[in-house]
């Protein structure tokens, strides 16, 4: 007379992409992450996304990236790196493989071949050559080797989702 049932439930793993503290739980869908930090939304993205710390390739805010500046040590950063026209260079970057690229602009021939990466890239100013705008090169290359996470999600005009960075930065502590 009697029926027992057991459920077996795996675990499951969601992973934040940046630090902060869980606030609240959205049951069968995530969570609310609460954070400190800067918010740097972009044009483009290849629908990636992943976290690390940032490395700054940047000189200027026209500086272009070359294959040449892409080395080993970059393996495991999240790289900010200018405009770039070089396929080598995207290529090489995701070979490595870099946690991400952070671009001014790229020409509109790389797209294909960006989408088809597997580390997210994401475009800041748009398509051609076009130098990183003041305030977010300043706020990019004074918060280098702090980790962030890259969300590189296409810009979505209804929802208005957009590619983004969130940079991590800490609390400043209150005096009592």
């Amino acid at each position: 007379g009697q029926v027992l049932i057991e459920l077996v439930t795996h675990p499951f793993e969601l992973k934040a992409g940046m630090s902060g503290t869980v606030i609240s739980l959205i049951p069968d869908y995530g969570a609310v992450i609460e954070a400190n930090g800067a918010l740097v939304q972009g044009v483009w993205g290849n629908n990636r996304s992943d976290a690390g710390m940032l490395v700054n390739l940047m000189k200027a805010p026209d500086h272009e990236l070359t294959l040449a500046q892409i080395d080993i040590a970059l393996r495991g950063s999240v790289v900010l790196g200018g405009f770039c026209a070089q396929p080598d260079a995207l290529k090489l970057a995701s070979e490595l493989p870099l946690r991400g690229l952070i671009l001014s602009s790229i020409p509109a021939s790389l797209v294909p071949l960006a989408v088809q990466l597997n580390m997210p890239i994401l475009v800041l100013e748009g398509f051609g050559r076009i130098p990183l705008c003041t305030p977010a090169y300043k706020l990019l290359t004074t918060n280098e080797k702090r980790e962030l996470a890259i969300n590189a999600q296409p810009w979505n005009r209804f929802t208005g989702v957009r590619p983004e960075i969130i940079i991590t930065l800490p609390v400043p502590q209150q005096v009592k």
